[in-house]
C-alpha cells in the first residue's frame, strides 16, 4: 500500500512497512507526520487540557464556565420559545404570559427562603445576645 511520507525536503511516496518508524502512515489524509512532531503535539496538548480543567476547579473558571453557558442556555431556551410556542403550540401574548408566570415561581420561592433564613438568623443572633 502507497503512502506519503512528510519529509523536510517535501512529500515523498513510501511503502508501509513494519520497520517503518520515522512517522505514522495516515491512509485517509495521505500524509504521515514524523513521530517527533506528534509528540510534541500530544504533550502541549496535553498540558493544555491539564491546566484547562485545573482551570475549571477554581472559582475564576467557574465564573469563566457560568459566563459562557448563561448566554448560550438563555439564547437556546429564547429559540426554543419563540419557535415552538409561537409557531407550533399558536401560542398569544396572554399564554406566553402565563408561562413565564410559572417559570417565575422557583425563583420567588428561592428568594422568600433566603429571607426566612436571614430573618431566622437575625433572630437567633438577637436572642443569644441577650
Amino acid at each position: 500500500m502507497n503512502y506519503f511520507k512528510f519529509a523536510s525536503t517535501g512529500c515523498e511516496k513510501t511503502k508501509r512497512d513494519s520497520s517503518d518508524t520515522g512517522g505514522i502512515a495516515a491512509p485517509l489524509i495521505g500524509y504521515a507526520l514524523p513521530q517527533r512532531r506528534i509528540s510534541a503535539f500530544m504533550t502541549a496538548l496535553a498540558a493544555s487540557l491539564r491546566h484547562a480543567f485545573a482551570l475549571r476547579h477554581t472559582p475564576v473558571g467557574l465564573l469563566f464556565l457560568m459566563a459562557f453557558a448563561m448566554p448560550l442556555g438563555f439564547s437556546t431556551w429564547l429559540a426554543l420559545l419563540n419557535n415552538f410556542t409561537v409557531e407550533v403550540a399558536s401560542f398569544t401574548g396572554i399564554e406566553i404570559g402565563w408561562l413565564q408566570t410559572v417559570r417565575e415561581i422557583p425563583g420567588f420561592l428561592a428568594v422568600g427562603v433566603i429571607l426566612v433564613l436571614l430573618v431566622m438568623r437575625l433572630l437567633l443572633d438577637h436572642l443569644t445576645k441577650c
